[in-house]
């Protein structure tokens, strides 16, 4: 068995009841009060769009106990140790996306497995408010989240997708997405050949659920 079938042979897992009101109440004020008002080192906005999956995110985080928090749920659900953060407020692989028509674009999430990446990933999608139910798809599996739920996947190594849904005016969904990488000296690196492999993978998804 290689390194590589760790990850491909994950089981996704619907975990329950991630966080505390006190926990979400938290969220909220980052994501909606106190992101807004930061700005990178080079005075770039902590909030901004992504058009092609239609919704506005940030990554700014500056609740340490809300990634220890999240850093423990994927420890305990995963077979290796993981790390997700580091000290300055900010963190490697968190966003909180609110998709929405309001971010200018369709709201949409096509397959594909987690690019930009060096290394193999593991990846915490959580459910926070939303008004309308909106499946995430792991390969063929697919969950319908409750607020405060999230399903454990591997990013890297699972092609992940949500099937197409309209979205109203007033229409909008809250996740938080996590991604956490093994925490020794040498993780393991991903090289063309899987990138290659796993980009065949979502094209066949691409061409089973949306052609």
């Amino acid at each position: 068995m290689s390194d590589h079938d760790l990850y491909y042979n994950f089981q996704p897992i619907v975990i329950d009841n991630i966080f505390t009101d006190q926990e979400l109440a938290d969220i909220y004020d980052v994501r909606f009060n106190i992101a807004p008002t930061k700005t990178t080192p080079d005075g770039q906005s902590l909030v901004f769009v992504d058009p092609s999956c239609g919704y506005e995110t940030s990554g700014y985080m500056p609740k340490p106990y809300i990634l220890k928090k999240i850093e423990k749920v994927i420890q305990e659900n995963t077979p290796v140790n993981i790390s997700i953060s580091n000290d300055i407020g900010e963190s490697h692989g968190i966003h909180l996306p609110r998709y929405s028509l309001k971010s200018g674009s369709k709201p949409q999430l096509r397959p594909h497995y987690d690019v930009g990446l060096q290394y193999a990933s593991f990846t915490l999608s959580i459910q926070l408010e939303k008004s309308k139910d909106w499946p995430v798809c792991v390969g063929d599996q697919c969950f319908t989240l409750e607020k405060n739920q999230a399903v454990l996947f591997s990013g890297s190594h699972q092609i992940h997708w949500r099937p197409d849904m309209e979205f109203g005016e007033d229409d909008y969904y809250d996740i938080i997405v996590c991604q956490a990488v093994e925490n020794k000296r040498n993780p393991l690196v991903l090289d063309d050949a899987h990138r290659a492999k796993m980009q065949e993978q979502a094209n066949d998804f691409m061409r089973k659920y949306f052609t």
